[in-house]
């Protein structure tokens, strides 16, 4: 009779790097669009426009990994309590900055339609002259405040990122 010692039965098995999933993916490739856009002195409403739909697409994208069964098995966990509240804690505040910029484009569109309709019912002089420094100066406004919303967005990046490495 022979006997089969373990030695032989010992099976090899390898270690592939996990792949990500494709939602998480998309979720990279909507940020990495986000981090594309060029903010300059001459941002037209197109790129505050671009930057609304991305912020969109981004959301959509966060939602569908928050609906994921690993995902909600993740958050079910005690040990991830910390973890989900300031996640939560940062989602509310990038909805705050969305609103916000949300705004910022309605009193954009608002002044042009503002400037529109009296540069039509003008006739020159004095009047458009004043019509258009307050077209600048609330285009100066929107600007400042889309500056500050890019910092707070930075800022809740670095936080974010945080939580995962920390």
């Amino acid at each position: 009779m022979t006997t089969t010692t373990s030695k032989f039965n010992h099976i090899k098995s390898i270690s592939l790097p996990r792949r990500s999933h494709a939602t998480t993916r998309k979720i990279e490739e909507a940020i990495n669009n986000l981090k594309t856009l060029k903010i300059s002195n001459e941002s037209k409403i197109e790129t505050m426009h671009d930057g609304l739909l991305g912020l969109e697409e981004l959301y959509k994208r966060v939602n569908d990994l928050l609906n994921l069964p690993q995902t909600l098995q993740f958050f079910s966990q005690h040990q991830h309590e910390k973890r989900v509240k300031d996640l939560l804690d940062k989602s509310m505040r990038l909805l705050d900055v969305c609103g916000t910029a949300r705004e910022l484009v309605l009193q954009c569109k608002e002044n042009v339609r503002y400037l529109q309709f009296a540069l039509r019912r003008s006739k020159g002089g004095s009047t458009t002259e004043a019509i258009m420094i307050k077209f600048a100066s609330s285009c100066k406004k929107i600007k400042k405040e889309a500056k500050k919303l890019v910092l707070v967005l930075r800022k809740l990046d670095q936080e974010t990122e945080s939580i995962f490495n920390g």
